[in-house]
Parts: structure tokens; C-alpha cells; sequence
């Protein structure tokens, strides 16, 4: 059997209060991948919705971590994929406390990650990686470059997402995902 028969899954993470979450199908060949489900996951409002008290009780930046935990193993359960990938946490010096709190999420989504499967393949991409992936013009600023970017790779197949109607959490957890794609073909890796 010829490895492009073989198709895997993968979820892709864009980490934060706002959750990107992309699910997509590829084939071990990695001459293709293809979003299957995309959404965004406002963390604050899922907190809002199913415990508030929990926030109260705990403080918000605990209730998210809780929410993020919680929404990730739906997912994975759900989706059973074969590989995650994410945006790894980064530190601006203006932002600390920011970066701080990316890392959180990222080690909350690594460690959903773990409890679904102990040997589950876990690849992380700094942003500048993501875009160059993704061949935008610009590694910085506008935040319609991904969103422009992501029509014109022919072994993207966006035919189950209309990213006109996504948000830019939603745009990033695809790119993510055609990172990995990316970085994983013969001849990419290092």
C-alpha cells in the first residue's frame, strides 16, 4: 500500500483566550491536507456559560485553564486525531504576563494531549514558522496575510471551510496545520 492511501489526522491549536481549533485530514505521503472542522472557542464565555462560579471561586485565569482542559478532551475524544500541532508560546517583552499565559495554555493543550494518548506526536511551531510556512509576503503585520495566503496553496483543499467566515483564530489553526503538512514532507524536515 502506497503511503498516500494512508490518510491520518491531525489538530491544530492556535492557543489563547481564544481558542483556534482546526481538525484536518492528510495522507502519509503529505501530498495533501484538508480541513475537516474548524472553530473557535471564546474560553471566557465557555466559563461564563457552563461554571461560573468556578471564576469567582478561583479567579478567571484558573477558569479558563479548567475550560481549555475541558474543551480539548471533547475534542480529541471526538476527533481521535493521530498527531497535534500548535503554535508554541512566545515572550514579548512588553508583554510578559501574555507570554506567560501562552505557555500555560500550550502545556494544558500538551497535557490533554498525553492523557488522550501517552505517545501521541506533538509538534510545536514558532509563528514566524507558521507564516513562512504558509508563503506570506510579509512574516508580520496585517492580519489578512494567512487569510490571502491560504487560497493559493494548491495542497491546501479548503472545499469544507469558507474561511471568509472564520475569524482569525479559526485562519491560524488551519495554517498550523498546513505548518505540519509542511514541515513534515520529505526533504522539510530537520
Amino acid at each position: 500500500m502506497r503511503s498516500e492511501d494512508i490518510t491520518y489526522r491531525v489538530i491544530s491549536l492556535d492557543p489563547g483566550a481564544n481558542l483556534g481549533i482546526t481538525v484536518s485530514e492528510g495522507d502519509l505521503g503529505m501530498t495533501y491536507i484538508k480541513p475537516l472542522h474548524t472553530e473557535t472557542v471564546d474560553l471566557n464565555k465557555w466559563v461564563a456559560r457552563s461554571c461560573p462560579d468556578l471564576a469567582a471561586t478561583f479567579g478567571s485565569r484558573f477558569a479558563r485553564i479548567y475550560a481549555l482542559r475541558q474543551v480539548l478532551s471533547n475534542v480529541f475524544r471526538k476527533w481521535q486525531p493521530d498527531f497535534m500541532a500548535n503554535e508554541n508560546a512566545f515572550m514579548m517583552i512588553r508583554r510578559v504576563t501574555a507570554g506567560i499565559i501562552l505557555a500555560e495554555y500550550v502545556l494544558v493543550m500538551k497535557m490533554v494531549a498525553y492523557e488522550y494518548d501517552p505517545a501521541l506526536p506533538i509538534y510545536g511551531y514558532a509563528p514566524f514558522e507558521i507564516k513562512a510556512s504558509v508563503k506570506t509576503k510579509k512574516l508580520s503585520g496585517q492580519k489578512t496575510l494567512v487569510t490571502d495566503a491560504l487560497p493559493l496553496l494548491a495542497d491546501l483543499d479548503l472545499t469544507n471551510v469558507d474561511i471568509t467566515k472564520l475569524d482569525e483564530h479559526s485562519i491560524d489553526s488551519i495554517a498550523i496545520g498546513y505548518c505540519f503538512l509542511h514541515k513534515n514532507r520529505k526533504g522539510n524536515k530537520k
